[in-house]
């Protein structure tokens, strides 16, 4: 990727639209600070993004990675998931979340489709993790100058 100045940028993130659909899941568990992923991912056809998770907090129990792989639902957009996972009930106190994965027929990206009803704002959420242990310089530019009121 080159920008207006000819600075060449490095993506530090792989593209989970193009590198998934299979992310870690965690258990909704922390170890001294750090969440716990399941050992085990999804076993979706497709590829693995290791820089992104799925991450869920607060729901009565944990997705399971391998039980989205069997199950589907049904989006006017895009079709049949490739993927779907989703646990609690609109009437428990926890509420219900889904998660689902879409392959959009158009150009074959993914499409990660989340939602919580009842339980705690942000229940589930799709989050980088890659660690880095490199410097990183940000580079910011402006492509307009700012406007004044």
């Amino acid at each position: 990727m080159t920008t207006n100045s000819q600075q060449t940028l490095t993506d530090i993130y792989t593209n989970p639209s193009v590198n998934g659909p299979n992310l870690q899941m965690n258990t909704q568990d922390v170890d001294n600070g750090q969440i716990v992923y399941n050992d085990t991912i999804s076993d979706l056809d497709g590829g693995v993004s290791p820089d992104w998770a799925v991450i869920q907090w607060n729901g009565a129990t944990a997705l399971d990675p391998l039980a989205g792989d069997g199950t589907q639902v049904w989006d006017n957009n895009f079709g049949y998931s490739v993927g779907h996972w989703t646990q609690g009930s609109s009437t428990s106190v926890s509420g219900k979340t889904s998660y689902n994965v879409f392959r959009d027929p158009d150009n074959g990206h993914y499409i990660y489709q989340m939602a919580a009803q009842g339980g705690h704002f942000l229940d589930v959420q799709i989050s980088a993790i890659k660690r880095w242990t490199a410097n990183i310089h940000l580079i910011t530019s402006l492509r307009r100058p700012l406007l004044k009121a």
